[in-house]
């Protein structure tokens, strides 16, 4: 009995022994290096319309005010059209006048007391006084504002009864769809690793996580901070989630480089030489071997060493090198 005791404990020390001593390679391709940048951007709009009147008068209607939606085809404000309205009547009156003068002319052409001349000249006026009948019309379709989408007013500059200049802005607004952005800046470094079109994560501070896509690259870097500020497009997002412009975002963009690397376990790391490159234990044709690399960086699971000129996968030992290590010795 005691014999097989001593068999057993000799048999467990054994079979812990061997399992202890196992060797474990994985392959190792080489890959591109791919890097994240993690920034804090600032929600925004990609695009604010400015509204005005075409026409001067005095502000009648103001039906929005800041920070109120709207949509297509929603009266937004309108300006007294009393006097456009009598400037329209006198321009009908003009061009009533002047089609007369012409028929005239014609019929006087025709009796052979009159002269082409006049026709021509009579017919010139008609186009004139029609054309200005047309654009009296045009600016009293223009003392309204009419939303031409769905959008949110950000700023007003008027109030009821104040006098209104052509082109003078009244409301700015910006569009709701397809409209919102994460403006983010990145050094001249990063910005170079990036591309339009690139799938970009986005946590909104109230913890809401969106894909947002790089829809804009500056040519040129800011003069007082250097940085590039990018503009993250988030296409799905929708205005009652309960955000505003100016909130922070996080953004995560993955960055693309043409650095080569092989990305080891970590546990395969066998120790630094003084050149600072890294020992690994390579295994070819059932023959181990101890190489160093350069290390390009390195993370919680990865190391990630230069490939260099090579572009063959490696099998590397990552469990039982330290056996290995002591019979290469």
């Amino acid at each position: 009995m005691q014999a097989l005791v001593v068999f057993f404990t000799f048999f467990m020390f054994m079979e812990t022994y061997a399992q202890a001593g196992q060797v474990h390679t994985e392959r190792v391709s080489v890959t591109s290096y791919q890097d994240k940048v993690k920034r804090v951007g600032e929600l925004s709009f990609k695009q604010t319309v400015s509204l005005s009147f075409k026409s001067s008068g005095y502000l009648m209607k103001l039906l929005v005010d800041e920070g109120d939606e709207f949509e297509q085809g929603d009266l937004l404000a309108s300006l007294d059209t009393t006097e456009l309205i009598a400037d329209q009547k006198a321009k009908y009156a003009q061009l009533v006048q002047a089609k007369q003068n012409f028929n005239r002319a014609r019929s006087l052409l025709d009796e052979g007391i009159g002269s082409q001349q006049a026709v021509d000249d009579t017919e010139a006026l008609v186009n004139v006084s029609k054309a200005a009948y047309e654009i009296s019309a045009y600016n009293i379709e223009k003392a309204k504002i009419i939303a031409a989408f769905n959008g949110v007013v950000l700023t007003k500059t008027a109030e009821l009864g104040e006098l209104q200049r052509p082109g003078q802005q009244l409301l700015r607004v910006a569009p709701l769809k397809d409209n919102w952005v994460v403006k983010v800046s990145l050094t001249q470094h990063e910005v170079g690793q990036i591309k339009l079109g690139q799938h970009v994560q986005v946590l909104l501070s109230n913890q809401k996580q969106f894909k947002g896509v790089i829809s804009r690259i500056p040519a040129m870097a800011d003069v007082t901070s250097n940085l590039f500020t990018v503009d993250i497009l988030l296409a799905a997002i929708e205005r009652p989630l309960g955000i505003v412009a100016g909130q922070l975002a996080h953004v995560e963009i993955d960055l693309n480089t043409k650095q080569l690397v092989y990305a080891v376990p970590v546990d395969a790391l066998m120790s630094i030489n003084h050149n600072g490159r890294a020992l690994i234990m390579i295994e070819d044709k059932g023959k181990y071997s101890q190489q160093d690399y350069a290390v390009h960086s390195v993370d919680g699971h990865y190391l990630y060493l230069l490939a260099g000129d090579t572009v063959q996968p490696l099998n590397v030992v990552v469990t039982g090198w330290q056996r290995l290590q002591r019979g290469l010795k």
